[in-house]
């Protein structure tokens, strides 16, 4: 069971409300693992109430440069195995934009929403959470481009889309499509 999406974890007055939520859906039914998406990650005063350590966080997109992707996850699981060593820790968010047909002529260096800046921080995102062995599980936010709000309102998403998606919005496969199932289809 998942709730308190991105809620205020971190907020001794909020950590209540967790524990209530935590015991209210293990009373109807233990069998599920309760967890919500933290944004708040290490400050995050909720966590004990929950079965599954859950963080969303953008590295290489809205958090620092692709380089640091690797580095930021596995500090992320480091710190969950240290702190709730019988807890698996998973990434329950995480991605980059990439509009389609905007390719980037540096390769080296791809400019932020290309297409192929998604490749480099989709793929890294996937390959991290694969081969570290804190890290449970991954979901890249998210499976298509959708709609989000109205051109005009949008100051970070260009056309009010939510341009994360491995595919557009017809379902047509991005760059980054192909760079993760690549990597899934590594995983012996």
């Amino acid at each position: 069971m998942g709730f308190f999406n991105e809620g205020q974890s971190d907020n001794a007055s909020a950590t209540e409300s967790y524990a209530k939520m935590a015991k209210t859906f293990r009373s109807r039914d233990a069998s599920r693992l309760i967890t919500w998406a933290d944004n708040r990650m290490e400050r995050s005063e909720a966590l004990p109430h929950a079965d599954v350590v859950s963080f969303n966080s953008y590295p290489g997109w809205y958090n620092g440069p692709a380089a640091g992707i690797d580095a930021s996850w596995r500090a992320h699981a480091a710190w969950v195995a240290e702190h709730y060593p019988e807890k698996p820790f998973i990434i329950s968010e995480t991605g980059a934009g990439g509009l389609v047909g905007n390719h980037s002529d540096n390769a080296t260096a791809p400019a932020r929403w290309s297409e192929e800046y998604q490749v480099v921080v989709d793929g890294l995102d996937v390959r991290t959470a694969l081969a570290c062995d804190n890290i449970s599980g991954i979901a890249l936010w998210q499976l298509m481009d959708i709609k989000v709000d109205e051109p005009h309102n949008s100051t970070r998403r260009p056309g009010g889309i939510n341009n994360k998606g491995v595919l557009d919005r017809w379902r047509t496969p991005k760059l980054a499509a192909g760079t993760v199932a690549d990597a899934y289809a590594s995983v012996p």
